[in-house]
């Protein structure tokens, strides 16, 4: 690249294990519990066939082998026909970004070929660094610009540096091939249902259904932690990443409404790419947004939409609460993926448990233990907020590209300086059209690392209209002033975490004890 070039708009990792760390907690807490599912399965196998202990122990890890043996070539035939790309190909700029992965720790850039399918969607695969491919719907090519694609290969890339695909080979594949089995046992069962004989097919088809749901959000769990630590790698452009990552969002639900007959190829591709299952049913799409838009493209405040961004692997606001250019990964931001991935997964597995293992009997002591640490995690929940709305408008929907509808968003709603400079960094680097910032905000640099600072200094007004994109304005005010506060130390803040999710974990493991006793 010239001296006179611009500065690339993506980031690659340098080296398979430079962000390993940052992620390895959230990773393994899930792999862990999808072990633990799959371990007392197995231990109610050995107990009725009377099998050796180690039986139970050896289930899951071949579970585990037989998933990433066998990911590669399903993923191969659910893409197929696959048209593999060599030097003529009509994206150069895939090209470029793929043959500057030779500086990056890799040996050779990997094969990648192009599904010829409308479904908007992009995902790595692999037994190894060596052979792994990256696969391109045609659709997802068609609906981003040449330097929107850089930016989500280059995204692809860091998974395949950091080793991460592999989480996902070892757990990815039995969830979707429960989901493909069950939707065709569902469907036939449905078409058939004036004969009795099948309504038991359709009722073991929703069955098996469900439980692929299950295992689905565990492995979504994992790809949260994966994936939030390779965009702090891979979003240099944050607003580039985020305005591809939206134009996706919105392409899968028009590609669902408009080809129906497609349906199921699109939604097994949907499966492997991890993206927004359940939103793209929508014919429309208020907001890509984790929690659900209602009422004209407004946010309701109902505290369960919390809970229903678990469902995202993608959430663009963890995007953008990423600062633009920034690559340090300080103690807070662990705090903020640890938060997202575990405050949540943990207890809300350990529901499911409760809810459908009926040998777990809640007055042992491992399940006091358990329910114990899944109130607590509640409470850390409540205590540590990422953002509380005063009103029908969620704050944390407008701080990424949302509407795309061209609808005024009004926003009401009291903030802590922490917030707002969370919120608005990124504002800086983009055109704002009658914006009234305080001069709290208008001091700050875009390249301070807010996020080490663990204290709030007070709130601030602001208002004014910004223009964030030709699609979405953001009407922000009635942000008022209060008293200064204090939050401990992010380290103080995980060691109640780690005291939290411990407590559950001890409980399910003394729950198992008990019942192999029993």
């Amino acid at each position: 690249m010239g001296e006179d070039s611009p500065a690339p708009r993506y980031s690659l990792t340098n080296g398979m294990y430079s962000s390993m760390r940052h992620y390895i907690i959230g990773t393994a807490a899930t792999l862990l519990l999808y072990y633990a599912l799959f371990l007392y399965l197995g231990m109610i196998l050995v107990e009725h066939c009377s099998l050796p202990l180690v039986i139970a122990l050896l289930i899951p890890l071949f579970l585990f082998l037989l998933q990433y043996l066998l990911f590669p070539k399903i993923a191969d035939g659910i893409c197929s026909p696959i048209e593999w790309q060599k030097d003529d190909t009509p994206y150069p700029e895939i090209k470029e970004v793929l043959e500057g992965s030779k500086n990056k720790g890799l040996l050779k850039p990997p094969a990648w070929g192009i599904s010829p399918s409308p479904f908007p969607a992009v995902f790595t695969y692999g037994h190894h660094r060596g052979n792994c491919r990256i696969i391109l719907s045609s659709g997802l090519c068609e609906v981003l610009s040449p330097e929107e694609r850089k930016c989500i290969i280059a995204h692809e890339l860091n998974h395949i540096t950091t080793g991460d695909f592999l989480s996902i080979m070892c757990t990815g594949l039995l969830p979707l091939l429960l989901f493909l089995f069950s939707w065709n046992i569902l469907l036939v069962g449905i078409g058939l249902r004036q004969l009795k004989s099948t309504r038991t097919l359709a009722l073991f088809g929703l069955i098996l259904w469900g439980i692929s749901k299950i295992l689905y959000f565990m492995l979504y769990f994992a790809s949260r932690a994966r994936e939030y630590m390779t965009i702090l790698q891979s979003a240099e452009d944050r607003v580039l990443y985020d305005t591809a990552l939206a134009k996706i969002i919105k392409a899968q639900s028009e590609c669902i409404v408009k080809n129906e007959n497609g349906l199921k190829r699109a939604l097994a591709l949907n499966f492997l790419g991890n993206m927004d299952p359940w939103r793209s049913f929508r014919d429309t799409l208020d907001s890509p947004s984790p929690a659900a838009a209602r009422n004209d493209g407004l946010f309701s405040d109902n505290p369960w939409n919390s809970y229903f961004e678990l469902f995202f692997s993608h959430p663009l606001q963890r995007i953008q609460e990423i600062p633009a250019g920034e690559k340090k990964k300080g103690s807070a931001r662990t705090l903020l993926f640890t938060k997202e991935m575990v405050l949540y997964a943990l207890p809300l597995m350990s529901l499911i448990v409760l809810i459908f293992v009926p040998h777990f009997h809640l007055g042992s002591i491992g399940g006091a233990i358990l329910l114990w640490g899944f109130t607590f995690s509640l409470v850390l929940a409540k205590q540590y907020p990422r953002i509380k709305p005063s009103s029908a408008a969620d704050i944390s929907s407008h701080s990424h590209i949302s509407a795309l509808s061209g609808t005024p968003m009004r926003l009401k709603g009291i903030l802590t300086q922490k917030e707002i400079f969370s919120f608005f960094p990124h504002l800086l680097f983009l055109q704002c059209q009658d914006m009234e910032l305080p001069a709290e905000i208008k001091a700050l640099s875009p390249a301070e690392n807010i996020y080490d600072d663990m204290h709030i200094d007070g709130e601030v007004e602001i208002s004014g209209w910004l223009r964030r994109n030709p699609y979405n304005y953001i009407e922000v005010k009635e942000i008022r002033r209060s008293s200064r506060k204090k939050i401990f130390s992010s380290q103080y803040i995980l060691c109640k975490f780690f005291i939290a999710y411990g407590s559950i974990f001890l409980g399910l493991f003394l729950m198992i004890l008990q019942q192999r006793e029993g």
